[in-house]
């Protein structure tokens, strides 16, 4: 029987997914379509970066790769020096 997925987990499969879209809008040239990021990376960009800095997309906020970054180390508990 499987077992239950701890937070390290998850933590550890936000990262891998994330790091996968970032390294494909890299790729494009393009910024980071949240529609494509995991639900607790998104809320850790929008509780710590400024969401009048984001860049819009079609009418939608899109992220930097550094945000999206950012917001892997917080979610991760490290703390960030910017």
């Amino acid at each position: 029987m499987p077992r239950k997925l701890t937070e390290a987990d998850e933590i550890y499969a936000d990262t891998l997914v994330t790091v996968s879209i970032i390294r494909t809008a890299l790729k494009a040239g393009q910024l980071v379509d949240p529609v494509h990021l995991p639900d607790k990376i998104v809320e850790v960009i929008e509780a710590n970066c400024g969401r009048s800095n984001m860049p819009m997309v079609d009418g939608r906020p899109h992220y930097r790769a550094d945000d999206v970054l950012k917001a892997l180390d917080i979610r991760r508990g490290e703390t960030t020096s910017e």
